[in-house]
């Protein structure tokens, strides 16, 4: 059911994320310690195996899943994906996917038009932790340490930080942040878009997220 954004609320907290947080080992709730080898920074390892339409809908899908934990988890501290503007919500993906470039997180592989089509097809739907185990069957932070993969696991890569800053570090993010404005200006540098796909094809994502929520708003499914 389609409704208005200002009615939108995250869902219900993943309780069995919760277990999970209070069974962390205790380096990993340091900040000052390093996530473990392959899980804080998986480089290209979480797109192994997956075709490039597959990878850039999981590519997708680890934004939204974060943008839905920033919500729950962290009280929007980082993100308004659920109550701002479609231009907000693209300008937030434009910097996720800046910083997966920074953190050489991108398959060479992966063409930037085929990550802005899925992102066109979702990014307007929230996408909680029951989501990824209707749509990929599980997801544990620390599947890499098993030959799997996991959204939160390179969602955390990419920022480099956990959702409430436990580790390692929010200060790049920060800084890449503030180099994006929060309006049109946006647009007025297009070097914020060359290694991402380029300005036109972020123009024509953000024309369709602006019809999209015109026509029906966000898709929240209770």
């Amino acid at each position: 059911m389609a409704l208005p954004v200002r009615a939108l609320q995250p869902g219900r907290r993943d309780m069995s994320f919760l277990g999970f947080l209070l069974v962390l080992p205790r380096k990993l709730l340091n900040p000052m310690a390093d996530m473990p080898p392959g899980v804080a920074r998986p480089s290209t390892k979480w797109a192994d195996g997956m075709k490039p339409s597959k990878a850039a809908e999981w590519f997708v899908d680890c934004f939204r899943m974060r943008m839905h934990d920033d919500a729950v988890w962290a009280r929007s501290k980082y993100h308004h994906v659920y109550s701002s503007s479609p231009i907000a919500t693209m300008r937030d993906f434009l910097v996720f996917c800046n910083l997966a470039v920074d953190r050489g997180m991108i398959p060479k592989n992966l063409p930037w038009s085929v990550v802005l089509d899925k992102a066109d097809e979702t990014l307007m739907i929230p996408f909680a932790k029951r989501d990824a185990k209707v749509k990929y069957g599980d997801e544990y932070f620390f599947a890499e340490l098993g030959g799997g993969r996991s959204l939160r696991a390179t969602g955390t890569a990419v920022y480099g930080f956990w959702f409430q800053e436990i580790c390692p570090s929010a200060v790049q993010f920060k800084e890449t942040n503030r180099a994006f404005p929060k309006d049109a200006s946006l647009f007025d540098d297009q070097a914020r878009f060359a290694r991402v796909g380029g300005i036109k094809r972020w123009k024509q994502l953000h024309g369709s997220l602006e019809m999209q929520f015109k026509k029906r708003g966000r898709q929240w499914n209770e």
